[in-house]
């Protein structure tokens, strides 16, 4: 029906059928890509932000970037227009998705996979899975919340209105505009926020004079709940929208020194909402809030300076000032304006210099961020969630499915997790919310098993490290694989990608056993105990399973050695252990000491940037920090105290056991030769000693001498 309209929607679903092969329909990408050029030549973004990712990423098409940029810089303005279509200070963003493996502390579980390590722990996706083990739930929390604030400790009633107010526990940091998370999603309710932050207010403002809060001796949190009442009435949420009230309750907030209420005023003074428009004031509240780290009035700076009649100074003061918003909690308007940016430049170069210095990328992976983040018109992530909490689980799926085929990451982890649970060559299925049915995955996809695998490899392409390790197992284990794919070289070289991140405890263990038995790779006992000693300094945790597999190692190395193998086997007292920052064969030095901050998180902004790294001298900063950097901060603050500690704990292990075998051998050899004795001398006693034994006896008889037997009389 699809193929005879011209119905951008349907078009867009039928080159989906074609791309994943869902519901018994032949794969086909040339099919695909053909309806998804249909429909988004009729501007459905969707269709937009699924070719922009193809030509990116170069599936089913040649690797083309410009293309790329081009049809996500056509999404980008139609989100952006979206967003200033809102209220006041624009639309509010949707809830940030959640990875369902992290909601289970990561692929490989909490503590093992790189999602719940480093400063990546600190997550709410990670917080909550940590919560909901311990059997805590978001009704507790509120509970307590509103417990305190019923005994008027109205610091927890600026919590619960904030809550309310954005709908969900968590918030994202950067200030009220960048949003909050999925993964902590509650009811949103305006007339419950407004109730909370009244009475915080009034606290402060109410007829009595203000105690002093017994806790902290400050006065209540009255100014964060005037700046919400304020953005309330400012942009009509909950209330009807009144400027003259917004103007009070935000001119109160920002007398009591409060960001968000300096930031608000703002805007009111530079669009000339209830007051006269005064740029000069506008530019003081936002300057203000800027000193306080906002990242919203950053970016209205930045916007000043870019429609400033100096061009030549605006730019460069544009981009400092959205860099440092997008740098600290900004998602939206920072990425766009930045790409924006990035984008004029890539097409003002000759196309393969634009490619070499990496402008092209850069511009793409902002803009895609944004698109991703601003997702009202195409909320395919949301709907995905949404069901999955009905427990409609294959809808789910396929939304997600979806969604992955327009480039969200997240998405494509979630359908590589559902699809490979209980993929195993020992056929267990395993037992959880998260597991599918043989029957339900083959009603769904025709090889799961390679549609888990399709997915693995495309967030592992977007700098997601547990995707790579989990490419390489499925390589090891054939899952979705052919046996003549040459398995174990592709598992090694996807082991060796993550160990590069140097954030993998687990593809360090991986290539430490690849190497030890020679698997995809030359057997090289020193470089097995190289990679099993960096997994247990990139993971503390590792140090007794890294310890009973190097001391395996060195019962190998040296048995290997005595039955006449060609490697020399491990030096018992060898050197020190390798430090991540030594490097070793296919890694990459570490960079210089950074502090973690929300950068970290953008993953997409580092896979524009890691695709460019070889090539790039000194063009861009990098916004992404593996957890390298709070372990080399460990380090700097006394670790290695604690590894040599390790050193000397792992040399004494091996010491003792090498004392225990040699022992046990010992003892094995002096029973065996006193039974030996006891048989010969019985042998004797009844005359039925062999020739060698008596040679034996006598020491000095000839080579080749055999004693007469005794004469019987």
């Amino acid at each position: 029906m699809s193929e005879n309209t011209s119905d951008a929607a349907s078009q867009y679903l039928l080159g989906f059928l074609y791309a994943s092969g869902l519901k018994g329909v032949e794969q086909d990408q040339s099919r695909a890509l053909l309806y998804y050029t249909f429909a988004a030549i009729q501007g459905l973004p969707e269709a937009e932000m699924t070719l922009g990712f193809r030509y990116w990423m170069g599936i089913g098409v040649k690797e083309d970037c410009m293309r790329a940029l081009d049809w996500y810089e056509s999404v980008a303005h139609k989100a952006y227009a979206n967003f200033i279509s809102g209220p006041p200070g624009g639309k509010t963003l949707p809830l940030s998705p959640t990875r369902l493996s992290d909601l289970a502390g990561g692929v490989y579980g909490m503590g093992a996979s790189v999602a719940s390590t480093g400063h990546l722990a600190k997550r709410p996706a990670i917080k909550a899975a940590n919560s909901l083990a311990g059997g805590e739930n978001f009704d507790d929390v509120l509970q307590y919340y509103q417990y305190h604030s019923d005994r008027n400790h109205h610091e927890y009633s600026v919590i619960l209105g904030r809550i309310h107010y954005v709908g969900s526990v968590y918030s994202v940091p950067g200030g009220v505009a960048s949003g909050a998370e999925a993964v902590g999603e509650t009811v949103q309710s305006y007339k419950l926020a407004s109730y909370y932050f009244t009475r915080a207010a009034h606290a402060y403002w109410g007829p009595e004079v203000p105690k002093l809060d017994p806790k902290t001796g400050g006065l209540p949190p009255a100014g964060i709940a005037a700046a919400y009442l304020g953005r309330m009435y400012l942009r009509g949420e909950g209330v009807e929208q009144d400027f003259v009230m917004a103007r009070m309750w935000l001119k109160r907030s920002s007398d009591l020194g409060e960001k968000e209420g300096h930031n608000l005023l703002g805007i009111m003074y530079r669009d000339g909402l209830g007051v006269p428009i005064n740029i000069g004031s506008a530019k003081a509240y936002f300057q203000a809030a800027a000193q306080m780290e906002l990242a919203e009035a950053k970016v209205h700076l930045g916007k000043f300076a870019a429609t400033s009649n100096n061009q030549v100074e605006g730019e460069p003061k544009s981009m400092a000032h959205y860099t440092w918003a997008l740098g600290n909690g900004n998602p939206f308007e920072a990425f766009y304006h930045l790409g924006l940016i990035h984008a004029k430049a890539a097409r003002l170069e000759n196309p393969a210099l634009a490619k070499k210095t990496g402008t092209c990328g850069v511009a793409v992976s902002y803009l895609k961020s944004m698109v991703e983040r601003g997702s009202w018109e195409y909320d395919m992530m949301g709907e995905a969630d949404a069901a999955w909490k009905r427990g409609e689980k294959t809808t789910a799926l396929i939304r997600w499915w979806i969604a992955g085929e327009m480039g969200y990451e997240i998405a494509q982890n979630n359908v590589a997790f559902l699809l490979d649970q209980g993929d195993s060559k020992s056929g267990k299925l395993s037992k959880s919310v998260y597991t599918f049915s043989p029957a339900d995955k083959a009603d769904i996809a025709q090889d799961p098993a390679l549609s888990a695998l399709v997915h693995w490899i495309r967030s592992a392409g977007q700098q997601n490290v547990d995707s790579l390790v989990k490419v390489g197992d499925c390589y090891y284990q054939g899952i979705g694989v052919t046996d003549g794919e040459n398995r174990y070289e592709k598992a090694a070289g996807s082991y060796q990608s993550a160990a590069d991140t140097q954030a993998s405890a687990v593809a360090f263990w991986n290539l430490g056993w690849m190497y030890e038995n020679g698997l995809g790779v030359a057997q090289d006992w020193h470089l097995a105990k190289r990679y099993y000693d960096l997994c247990s300094q990139t993971d503390p945790e590792a140090e007794w399973p890294v310890m009973l597999s190097l001391i395996k190692l060195y019962l190998r190395s040296w048995w290997a050695q005595l039955t006449g193998g060609k490697q020399k086997h491990l030096a018992l007292f060898g050197l020190r252990k390798p430090m991540i920052e030594d490097g070793l064969p296919g890694l990459k030095s570490a960079q210089a000491n950074r502090q973690p901050s929300i950068e970290d998180e953008m993953d997409e902004v580092t896979w524009a940037r890691s695709r460019q790294r070889d090539e790039l001298e000194d063009s861009y900063d990098d916004y992404l920090e593996t957890g390298r950097t709070a372990r080399r901060n460990s380090r700097m603050d006394g670790g290695a105290d604690g590894s040599e500690e390790g050193d000397l704990l792992e040399t004494i292990s091996i010491a003792l056991l090498v004392i225990g075998f040699s022992t046990l051998m010992w003892w094995r050899g002096r029973v065996a030769r006193q039974r030996e004795e006891r048989e010969q001398a019985e042998r004797r006693a009844r005359g039925q000693v062999p020739p060698d034994a008596e040679r034996r006896a006598d020491p000095n008889a000839p080579l080749g001498f055999v004693p007469a037997a005794p004469v019987q009389i």
